[in-house]
């Protein structure tokens, strides 16, 4: 069974294709641009990494928020409530689970104050909650990447934390309770076969390989395809 993936962008650059070669080594077709057509003809949604979502969308001032693409923004919500009404699956990456977030009604911390330790491609490590995708994929502990400044804060409706990282202070997983939707805050792109740059930093101890995430965003996306 074919399973075509829409996946929303910022502005086409090198880390773009890390996106496209992660999905279609799981399988899928991906179409991809920046600020996409409204097309729900798709299977699933994967929201990618970028820069800063607009603080007013969760009421806030600017408080460390940087580098804001208002454009993005007006059509990923766009896209994520089309997605969300017909009931289709969705993945969001770093920016991505930050959106999926404050789509749903939750809040983002604008500056961590551990942001040094989680931007410029550092490792460390994460822990998941039994009974979610993480934990069946990866186990209680692993190692990822980080490029993130800005972090999960409060937690939008119908989802639930499912890992973490800084003894528990940083969300970096999160699922729906009912929906197919989750996502993580680490760049799993970067950390294939496929990806360059992770290839030349895969020396670190206990850093997971993520194939079997894109694939499991593939087989929900047929699941879901074939009820």
């Amino acid at each position: 069974m074919s399973v075509k993936i829409l996946m929303s962008d910022g502005v086409v650059t090198l880390s773009t294709e890390y996106y496209v070669k992660a999905l279609e080594t799981a399988g899928a077709e991906v179409v991809h641009d920046y600020l996409q057509e409204l097309d729900v003809s798709c299977d699933g949604l994967l929201i990618s990494g970028g820069v800063d979502i607009n603080p007013k969308y969760y009421g806030e001032e600017l408080n460390g928020s940087v580098n804001i693409d208002d454009k993005r923004d007006e059509m990923e919500f766009k896209l994520f409530n089309a997605y969300l009404k017909a009931g289709k699956p969705i993945f969001g990456i770093c920016r991505g689970c930050q959106f999926i977030n404050v789509a749903l009604g939750g809040s983002l911390t604008q500056h961590i104050d551990c942001h040094e330790r989680h931007t410029d491609g550092k490792f460390h490590t994460v822990a998941a909650e039994k009974e979610s995708i993480l934990y069946d994929l990866h186990g209680k502990e692993f190692i990822t990447n980080s490029y993130h400044h800005q972090a999960v804060n409060k937690l939008g409706e119908g989802l639930k934390a499912v890992a973490w990282s800084e003894n528990g202070t940083i969300i970096e997983g999160i699922e729906h309770e009912s929906l197919p939707i989750f996502a993580v805050q680490w760049h799993p792109e970067r950390m294939v076969e496929t990806a360059t740059k992770y290839i030349n930093d895969a020396k670190v101890a206990g850093a997971v390989r993520e194939e079997a995430l894109f694939k499991k965003f593939i087989d929900i996306c047929k699941a879901k395809k074939g009820e």
